[in-house]
């Protein structure tokens, strides 16, 4: 929403005839003035900022939309989950890695956590 000065809301016909208008001005490829909110929305999320805020910067009722729309932005989320549990386990934190060693078979004792969509899970 875009307001004037007084902080009243301007018609968004009239803000995207203008926007489209600076756009042609300044010789740029057509663009919708929507298309920056997913550009903005891409970018914050492929920065690492947290959805909650993304969320709430775009005005969505709850994060679960904002994640059921952009979630495409964020293919390794998986992997890096895995990775920090992984992580965990190998540092010893939260004392699991001395709970799960003596119920797993000598194989299997190697700290390395992978995604539940790839081939095993292996301690």
């Amino acid at each position: 929403m875009f307001t004037d000065e007084l902080g009243k809301p301007i018609d968004p016909g009239r803000v995207s005839k203008e926007f489209a208008r600076v756009r042609r001005t300044a010789d740029l490829e057509r663009i919708r003035l929507h298309d920056l909110r997913h550009t903005h929305t891409s970018l914050f999320l492929a920065a690492n900022v947290h959805p909650k805020i993304v969320s709430e910067r775009l005005d969505h009722a709850s994060v679960t939309i904002t994640l059921d729309i952009y979630s495409h932005v964020l293919p390794g989320l998986q992997e890096d989950a895995a990775e920090k549990f992984s992580q965990i386990i190998a540092d010893g934190r939260l004392g699991l890695a001395v709970f799960l060693k003596p119920m797993l078979p000598e194989c299997c004792q190697e700290p390395v956590f992978t995604s539940r969509h790839t081939a095993g899970v292996r301690i």
